[in-house]
C-alpha cells in the first residue's frame, strides 16, 4: 500500500549545514495509502558518500516506533563534514518501505580548539561613546580547484559578511543576542559559490548591536568595543584544507554607518560609501591595521537556533505631517524591521 518516508530531518532542518552536536537526532514523516498505519521498526544508514559504500553507522533494524528526534549512535563524527543518510521503516501491516530520499547534514566546528582565528576590531577599549559603524578586510587568493568552502563567523555586536561583493547570507542582526559573557553564537555559511580562482576578498560590516550598544538605559553593558571573528575553510578537490582566520593583517576604515543603535535608529552618510571595498582589488592603502580585541575563543558556541531573516515587505497606506511638521509614514503594521527608499536631493542634504 506505498508505505513510504518523507520528509527526513537532523535537528529539525532539512539538509542542515550547522550541525553543532556530535549526536544529531533524525526525524521523519511515515506515509501510506492505508488506515490505521503506526511505525514498528526503522533504519537508518549514515555514510560519508552519497551511495552509502560503507556506512559509518548502520542501526541495523530496530523495533520501535519512534521516528521523532533519534539519536545518531555511531563512530564519532568529524568537525566541519558533510554526511548522508537514509531511513526506511516497517508498519504494523508488515509492509517495509524503501528507502528515503538521501538526505545530508554538515557539522559545524564541534570544539573551540579548532578556531585559528582570533576578535579583530576597529576600535579600542576607549571607543565606549562611540555608536558608530566599521568596515574591514581581508583578501585571499586560491590557487586550485574548491570542492566546499565554509565561513565561519560570529561578533561582539552585530555584523553582516560579505565574499567577493556579496552578502554571505540573508540573516540580519547576526549572531543575536545572548548572555555575551559565557555564549556568543558563531554562524556557519556556504560560500562554495561565491569563491573564485585567483584573488578574493572577505568583508564584515560592524555595528554596536546588543553589545556595547544602549540597553536597558545603559551603554556597553557587555563591552566598549566591537569586533569580529572570521574563519575560512576551504576544501580542495584534491582534499587538502586551507584555513584565512581573521588576524592582524586584516584592515578596517570607516562605514558610512556614524550612528548605529537598535533602539534609536541610523545615521548614514552616503558620501562615505567605498565601492568595491568587499572586492578582491579594491586599494585599501589608506585604510589601517585591526586591533588584535582577544584571543579567547571559549565563549564561542555553534548557533543552534533559527537565525532572523526578512519575513515580509509592507507598503505605506498613508503619508502625513504631525502639528510640529514632522512627517510621518504609515505603514499600517507594527513591525520590527528597516525602511528602504528613494531620494533625490543635494549632496550633505540631510
Amino acid at each position: 500500500m506505498d508505505l513510504r518516508v518523507a520528509d527526513p530531518r537532523v535537528e529539525y532542518r532539512t539538509n542542515p549545514i550547522n550541525v553543532f552536536t556530535a549526536t544529531p537526532r533524525f526525524s521523519w514523516k511515515i506515509q501510506s495509502g492505508r488506515k490505521n498505519v503506526l511505525q514498528t521498526s526503522y533504519h537508518i544508514e549514515v555514510a560519508e558518500d552519497s551511495g552509502f559504500s560503507l556506512p559509518i553507522w548502520d542501526s541495523g533494524k530496530v523495533c520501535s516506533k519512534e521516528s521523532h528526534l533519534v539519536a545518531y549512535n555511531g563512530d564519532a563524527l568529524k568537525s566541519s563534514s558533510r554526511y548522508y543518510w537514509r531511513v526506511k521503516i516497517n508498519d504494523n501491516h508488515g509492509e517495509e518501505s524503501p528507502w528515503s530520499e538521501t538526505a545530508f547534514f554538515e557539522t559545524t566546528l564541534l570544539s573551540n580548539a579548532e578556531w585559528q582565528a582570533l576578535f579583530i576590531s576597529a576600535e579600542d577599549g576607549n571607543a565606549g561613546a562611540s555608536s558608530a559603524g566599521y568596515i574591514m578586510r581581508k583578501e585571499f587568493a586560491v590557487s586550485g580547484k574548491v570542492k566546499h568552502a565554509k565561513l565561519y563567523a560570529s561578533a561582539k555586536g552585530i555584523f553582516i559578511a560579505y565574499v567577493n561583493g556579496q552578502k554571505a547570507s540573508h540573516n540580519v542582526l547576526s549572531p543575536g543576542w545572548t548572555e555575551y559573557n559565557h555564549r556568543l553564537l558563531f554562524e556557519t555559511y556556504d560560500i562554495t559559490p561565491s569563491i573564485k580562482s585567483g584573488a578574493n576578498a572577505l568583508g564584515f560590516m560592524v555595528g554596536p548591536g546588543w553589545y556595547k550598544g544602549e540597553l536597558f538605559d545603559k551603554k556597553n553593558f557587555y563591552g566598549a568595543q566591537t569586533a569580529i571573528i572570521a574563519q575560512v575553510h576551504l576544501e580542495y578537490e584534491d582534499g587538502s584544507i586551507e584555513v584565512i582566520p581573521s588576524d592582524a593583517t586584516w584592515k578596517y576604515d570607516k562605514a558610512p554607518v556614524l550612528y548605529s543603535e537598535l533602539y534609536h535608529g541610523e545615521i548614514y552618510d552616503a558620501r562615505l560609501e567605498q565601492e568595491g571595498w568587499n572586492c578582491s582589488g579594491f586599494n585599501d592603502d589608506a585604510w589601517r591595521a585591526v586591533n588584535i580585541e582577544s584571543s579567547n575563543t571559549e565563549i564561542l558556541k555553534p548557533h543552534d537556533g533559527v537565525p532572523v531573516k526578512e519575513q515580509e515587505t509592507f507598503k505605506p497606506i498613508s503619508m502625513f505631517k504631525t502639528p510640529a511638521g514632522d512627517t510621518v509614514i504609515d505603514f499600517g503594521q507594527n513591525i520590527a524591521g528597516w525602511v528602504s527608499f528613494k531620494v533625490k536631493a543635494r549632496l550633505g542634504t540631510k
